[in-house]
């Protein structure tokens, strides 16, 4: 699969991982950043959507993963037929690959 993903999936622990972020963010950053942490991963899923090439081969945490940076936190993903899914969207500072058993 290359460029030009037709549609995106966000997994179940997607939708809890960026809510959880979110919440950190505005409880310790307030509204403003909270509300352009959304907007950076927004544009990170557009970008790969594009051109789902542009993460980084994860194959040492699972076959077929892909990664890419926003800010402090890295967007795992993998690329099924026509579309991108995105599994999990996790602080850089945790321990990686624990978080893929």
């Amino acid at each position: 699969m290359g460029p030009g993903c037709t549609h995106d999936v966000l997994s179940e622990e997607t939708d809890q991982d960026i809510s959880a972020s979110f919440d950190y963010s505005l409880k310790t950053f307030g509204a403003g950043q909270a509300a352009e942490y959304l907007l950076s991963l927004d544009a990170c899923f557009l970008r790969l959507i594009d051109n789902s090439d542009l993460g980084r081969k994860r194959n040492e945490i699972r076959a077929g993963l892909r990664s890419a940076a926003v800010a402090s936190h890295v967007v795992f993903y993998r690329i099924d037929a026509n579309s991108l899914r995105v599994v999990r969207v996790l602080n850089g500072s945790r321990d990686l690959p624990r978080q893929f058993p």
